[in-house]
């Protein structure tokens, strides 16, 4: 989709400029887009395909959660959200100054107004966008870190002769900047590694084939604070791939997906959505004493509670395995 944006943006470009418009006004334009849509149709296909495809019966996944000012603009200083909030917030910041920046000292846009055009388009899209569509989370924020790297590609300024503003100061300075991301995110992914397999052991506990249902304990209303990004959402998964268990937390998009979920007696534990808990005392109807009870037993033999290591009481369980973020329970049949 991204692709034929840019694709009959850049193709646009090359049939039609502001120029124009004094010389053929509005019909030109058309024209041109006309053309380029027919240039870029081989892109458009699978689109169609997905239209016209019959949907199973259970439709497709909602379409919610429509402009939301507040988290709009909060978007825009999250592309390099990681960790640590003014190391990631200052970076975000510096590479949409570099675009003003670029954008103020242009003289060369021509080279790449078809970039600029899909850049714009985008923007347009990621303001009318909601939050989730057709089932499919964030889709206005994941629009922001691509339109930001395509900007910065695009960025054609007029240089100056020498010092830091210098094509050959910014190139510096554009490396020391790469560098010292990626170190940064090297050290937070091993932090984050550390932790996770700290929790994963728990899964030692676990027999093969056993069913695990994961319970991840989350405050009462989500924000951008704490910075630092909750990475355990999905680690029941890791059930999957060590124990061959069954775990609860697979996202399953209603006409995306070729394998199905087979668990009747989960209900609607079975899927994702049922790993998701509020703490007690939130006003929210999935907190954790909630989800504890609305529990199939039948259809598990482990409750994995991902939040601290401190033992809740849960009926029909026992714990037996405790790690710094985690306790794991088994059912007691």
């Amino acid at each position: 989709m991204l692709l034929g944006v840019f694709a009959g943006m850049d193709e646009l470009a090359h049939r039609w400029s502001p120029r124009d418009w004094a010389a053929g006004g509005l019909r030109a334009l058309l024209w041109a887009g006309l053309r380029a849509g027919l240039a870029t149709s081989c892109l458009v296909a699978p689109q169609v395909l997905r239209i016209v495809w019959p949907l199973p019966a259970s439709g497709h996944g909602p379409t919610e959660d429509f402009f939301n000012p507040a988290l709009k603009i909060t978007y825009l200083l999250m592309p390099l959200r990681d960790r640590w909030l003014v190391w990631d917030v200052a970076g975000a910041l510096l590479l949409l100054g570099l675009v003003w920046w670029s954008l103020r000292r242009g003289e060369q846009c021509a080279r790449s107004l078809g970039l600029w055009w899909g850049c714009g388009v985008l923007a347009v899209a990621y303001v009318l966008l909601p939050a989730t569509l057709i089932g499919a989370s964030l889709v206005d924020m994941r629009l922001v870190p691509f339109v930001l790297i395509v900007a910065l590609v695009a960025a054609t300024p007029r240089y100056a002769g020498k010092g830091w503003l210098s094509w050959s100061g910014l190139a510096g300075l554009g490396l020391g900047f790469a560098i010292a991301r990626l170190l940064g995110n090297s050290l937070s992914l091993w932090l984050a590694g550390q932790a996770m397999a700290a929790d994963l052991a728990a899964l030692d506990t676990v027999p093969r084939g056993s069913r695990v249902a994961s319970l991840v304990v989350e405050t009462c209303t989500v924000s951008i604070l704490p910075w630092r990004r909750e990475r355990r959402t999905h680690l029941g998964g890791y059930a999957i791939a060590r124990r061959h268990a069954f775990s609860n937390e697979q996202w399953m998009v209603p006409g995306g997906h070729l394998l199905q979920v087979h668990a009747p007696l989960a209900g609607s534990f079975a899927t994702d959505d049922s790993e998701f808990a509020k703490l007690d005392g939130c006003d929210k109807p999935n907190t954790i004493s909630r989800r504890l009870a609305e529990l199939p037993r039948a259809a598990f033999d482990y409750v994995w509670i991902i939040d601290t290591d401190r033992v809740r009481p849960v009926a029909g369980a026992v714990a037996v395995r405790r790690t710094p973020g985690s306790v794991l329970y088994r059912i007691v049949r």
